[in-house]
C-alpha cells in the first residue's frame, strides 16, 4: 500500500477556511532542492486579526529572501522559532519585519544541541517577545481569543515531575 504523499508547498498558494482563517505559503520558491533545511515550508496563518509564522527549518539566507520578497507581509503577531532556534536562523533581518510578540521554541529537553541557542534567545528578549520552549514548558497550548487576546497553558509546568 502506497501512502499519497500530498502536493509541495509552493511560495504565493493559498487557501482560507470556513469561518475565515486564512493560509498562505510564503516559501518555498521552485529553485532550491526539497532535501535541504532552506526547502521549508513558510507558512503564515491569518486568524482574525492575528498573525502567525511558521518558518519550518529555515536558516538567515532563506530568511534574508524572505525579507527582500515579503517584507512588511512578513509581520506576525505569534513566531515559530526557525529550525528550533538554532544559531543559524532568527536572524535581525527576518526579526525586525516579523516583530513578533509570542515566539515559540520547538525544541527537545536537554538536546544535543543546545536549542534553543543563547544567541537567539537574547535576540527575542531583545524584542520583548513573550517566548516559550518545549524544552522547558513540554507541550505548549496557545489559546488564540479576538477579544481575549492570546494565552499560553505550558504542560510540564501543570504537573511537574520529581526528576525535573
Amino acid at each position: 500500500y502506497e501512502w499519497h504523499r500530498g502536493l509541495p508547498c509552493v511560495a504565493g498558494e493559498a487557501w482560507q477556511w470556513p469561518g475565515g482563517v486564512r493560509f498562505q505559503f510564503l516559501s518555498p520558491a521552485e529553485e532550491l532542492p526539497r532535501r535541504t533545511n532552506n526547502a521549508s515550508c513558510v507558512l503564515q496563518v491569518e486568524i482574525g486579526a492575528t498573525r502567525l509564522l511558521l518558518p519550518g527549518d529555515i536558516e538567515e539566507q532563506r530568511e534574508r529572501t524572505l525579507v527582500r520578497y515579503w517584507g512588511a507581509a512578513l509581520h506576525s503577531h505569534w513566531l515559530l522559532a526557525a529550525h528550533h532556534g538554532s544559531k543559524t536562523s532568527s536572524a535581525w533581518s527576518l526579526l525586525k519585519w516579523v516583530d513578533p510578540q509570542y515566539v515559540a521554541v520547538s525544541a527537545g529537553y536537554a538536546n544535543r544541541f543546545g536549542h534553543p541557542h543563547a544567541d537567539v534567545s537574547q535576540r527575542y528578549r531583545e524584542l520583548s517577545a513573550a517566548t516559550a520552549s518545549t524544552a522547558e514548558g513540554g507541550a505548549l497550548l496557545y489559546w488564540i481569543d479576538p477579544e481575549n487576546g492570546v494565552s499560553l497553558r505550558q504542560y510540564r509546568h501543570l504537573g511537574r515531575r520529581f526528576w525535573m
